[in-house]
């Protein structure tokens, strides 16, 4: 498994300034998959 962290997502972000938008969408995405299934069913 690869940990990605935010600060890598900020940091690749910033050298290829196009991928913001996409890096920004895929953390939320990401976000709500984690809080999904920490979740007690």
């Amino acid at each position: 498994m690869h940990i990605i962290t935010r600060k890598r997502l900020n940091e690749l972000a910033e050298k290829y300034p196009d991928t913001r938008s996409a890096l920004a969408y895929w953390y939320s995405n990401h976000l709500q998959v984690v809080e999904f299934f920490n979740t007690p069913f």
